[in-house]
């Protein structure tokens, strides 16, 4: 059973009112506090504001601006440079170039195969679908290479691994065009009856050996070999000859 209640009936006083302004100025003091305690939490997230903008300021200035390299830095332009580009050490010394009496821009090396045949039909025409055990003899089941970025010395080993009876004509080019390390895009044209496989990449040094798969590729695919570095690719030496021309 509810109760109502109806404060002050009989003295003509609020005592509720009374009770509630008598609790408010009891948590004054606590209100306070608590307004103190905010305030000093804002001024607090500004000294850390502060100390970041300045530390970032002690390195820009100590680890940018007062550093040697920053007052010798050199700008190097081009008057097109669509063509020839450059950078610049801070030991350069302030100078013009002209670049002038250019007779061969770099190209990169291209290596075409002769007529591939195959080995069952009497035209010799290639199925690129079909596997490459039924159409040529001794497919390895790896092809390795020793592959050398421009500017680098020092080779790296890719390997292409082959199922004779399963993978294709198709299927092995995919393969030496996935290779980023190997970095060649190849082909077969129909057409000619020839692959044809280019190098991404131009630059002094640049080369591709191959250290496994070399019968395969000259007796069957009909890529001819350097005669003059055994196991090499013949790419490997034209672009070895065209870099120092």
């Amino acid at each position: 059973m509810s109760t109502m209640r109806i404060g002050g009936l009989a003295s003509g006083m609020d005592i509720d009112k009374i009770v509630g302004d008598l609790m408010k100025v009891e948590r004054a003091p606590i209100d306070k506090l608590k307004q103190k305690k905010q305030l000093l939490e804002w001024q607090r997230d500004a000294y850390r504001d502060m100390n970041r903008l300045l530390d970032a300021l002690d390195k820009h200035i100590f680890d940018g601006v007062m550093r040697q390299s920053t007052f010798l830095q050199k700008k190097v332009t081009s008057s097109n440079e669509n063509i020839v580009t450059a950078t610049s050490t801070p030991s350069a010394s302030n100078q013009t170039v002209e670049i002038s009496n250019i007779e061969k821009l770099a190209t990169a090396a291209r290596w075409t195969s002769g007529e591939i045949k195959n080995k069952n039909k009497s035209d010799g025409a290639v199925d690129v679908n079909a596997s490459l055990a039924s159409q040529f003899d001794g497919v390895p089941t790896t092809l390795s290479f020793q592959v050398t970025k421009p500017g680098s010395t020092t080779p790296e080993t890719v390997s292409i691994s082959i199922d004779p009876n399963t993978d294709t004509l198709n299927t092995l080019i995919n393969k030496l065009n996935s290779n980023a390390t190997l970095g060649v895009r190849a082909f077969y044209d129909e057409h000619t009856k020839k692959m044809v496989i280019t190098k991404n990449e131009t630059g002094e040094g640049s080369s591709i050996k191959i250290t496994a798969g070399q019968v395969f590729l000259q007796d069957q695919l009909k890529f001819r070999l350097s005669q003059d570095f055994v196991g090499d690719f013949f790419l490997d030496r034209f672009f070895w000859l065209y870099m120092v021309l």
